[in-house]
């Protein structure tokens, strides 16, 4: 039996309606003030998804954290209606060692809320057709 990794147990608060994830442990990635990890961050405001404005849910956002060298995902957070809804393409995202590229290319069906990871995954790319990417430094 393979021990489990405990990296990849995601964290969920559920509030009524909002409910948040912590996968991959964010905060410890980013390290502190006085040391901080290198690391990327982009992220998808849930305004921008079609689904969460049909669903009048356009609080939130999906953010990903992610090795500036290798561009492999660290970690996720996701905070909006649904958001324990994405957990599982999280996790797996996670395990297989993933990259922004690898999440980018994934199909995910219009309109739905697992669009999100993806826009964040293209926002980190600059390849986002949804919204205007951040300038690039």
């Amino acid at each position: 039996m393979t021990p489990a990794r405990l990296a990849l147990v995601s964290l969920m608060l559920i509030g009524s309606p909002v409910q948040a994830f912590d996968l991959g442990g964010l905060q410890d990635k980013l390290g502190t003030l006085a040391q901080p990890a290198p690391s990327t961050a982009a992220a998808a405001p849930a305004a921008t998804n079609g689904r969460a404005l049909a669903m009048d849910a356009e609080q939130g956002s999906t953010k990903v954290l992610l090795d500036p060298k290798s561009r492999r995902i660290l970690g996720m957070g996701i905070v909006g209606v649904n958001a324990g809804e994405l957990i599982a393409e999280a996790v797996l995202a996670l395990e297989m060692g993933a990259d922004m590229e690898d999440l980018g290319l994934t199909i995910h069906p219009h309109p739905t809320l697992s669009e999100t990871l993806c826009f964040a995954a293209e926002m980190a790319e600059g390849t986002i057709t949804d919204l205007l990417p951040p300038r690039k430094k």
